[in-house]
């Protein structure tokens, strides 16, 4: 298990200086929930994964533009038939040209929003270190998880796995200039996000090529084995996101668990940070662990600096 020592020191230091509200922190419930998928659909044709492209650095082109702009709309779902909110943040001059950029999907936590990583201020971060040459850019998909999808289901048919699979990333994929390689996918969550980030990359890392998770809600996970982050670990899978960041609070609930998975991955030759900070199963702390996690998930696409 490697520890981002340095990317801790930063993050400490965010936190420090009071840079989010206060929020009330997220406890364990005491009823147990079920994850159970509770649907049924056929399975769609799986997505193309062309090789990545030839590039080896960011765009030569001039950008007048500051700043990016974050972009509300919706998609058609796949497993429930209707609407679904999305938030897309979209990088400066992503209008001026044909480029195709990596991509973050990111999964809120229980019972958060996608408005929250905008609260968190993850937009602006990127949108900073992309204006200061520090990343290349890089779109952000913000998907509300619908219920009872997000809550009752555990992977596979039926559940918010084959939402994303089937439903969000085809929106996305044909929509926005995204690329297609795995490499240049990730996909990362919060709390009850993070699990469901981690049980979607581990079993699709064809697909997802990097795997984020602040705070996963292992502790509280009742999926069956199959989708269950810990135990696919554990078991030794024989394909995962060659990428994967993991970061909890010092006093987070979901700190154990995350080191559990942390040392599980290790124990199997699979690599993983694992970044702690200052703080317990709240905003503050996601916000602290940002800077470090897309520093980490930038510095995996294969046009960055």
């Amino acid at each position: 298990m490697k520890t981002a020592s340095g990317l801790a020191a930063l993050s400490a230091i965010l936190v420090a200086c009071g840079v989010a509200p206060a929020t009330p922190q997220l406890s364990p419930t005491s009823t147990p929930p079920l994850y159970v998928a509770t649907a049924t659909v056929p399975p769609a044709p799986a997505l193309p994964t062309p090789e990545p492209s030839p590039t080896s650095a960011p765009t030569a082109v001039v950008c007048n533009e500051a700043n990016g702009r974050l972009i509300q709309t919706s998609y058609p779902g796949a497993v429930l038939a209707k609407e679904i909110p999305l938030e897309v943040y979209l990088p400066p001059c992503y209008d001026d040209g044909g480029e195709e950029y990596p991509s973050v999907i990111l999964l809120h936590g229980k019972p958060l929003s996608q408005a929250d990583w905008d609260d968190l201020g993850a937009d602006e971060l990127v949108d900073e270190r992309i204006r200061q040459g520090t990343w290349a850019p890089f779109i952000l998909v913000i998907p509300i998880q619908p219920e009872p999808l997000f809550s009752d289901t555990d992977g596979g048919p039926g559940s918010y796995e084959a939402e994303v699979i089937q439903g969000l990333l085809p929106f996305v994929e044909t929509t926005f200039r995204t690329r297609r390689s795995s490499a240049e996918r990730a996909i990362a969550g919060i709390s009850r996000g993070g699990v469901w980030a981690l049980e979607i990359a581990f079993l699709n890392p064809e697909i997802f090529g990097q795997v984020a998770a602040l705070s996963p809600a292992l502790a509280l996970n009742y999926a069956r084995p199959a989708y269950n982050p810990l135990e696919i670990a554990r078991l030794g899978a024989e394909e995962i996101p060659p990428r994967i960041y993991l970061g909890a609070g010092e006093t987070d609930w979901a700190r154990a668990k995350t080191v559990e998975l942390a040392e599980a991955l290790e124990a199997h030759g699979e690599g993983a940070v694992f970044e702690p900070v200052v703080g317990g199963h709240e905003s503050v702390t996601w916000q602290a662990l940002m800077p470090g996690m897309f520093e980490y998930l930038a510095a995996g696409w294969p046009s960055s600096p």
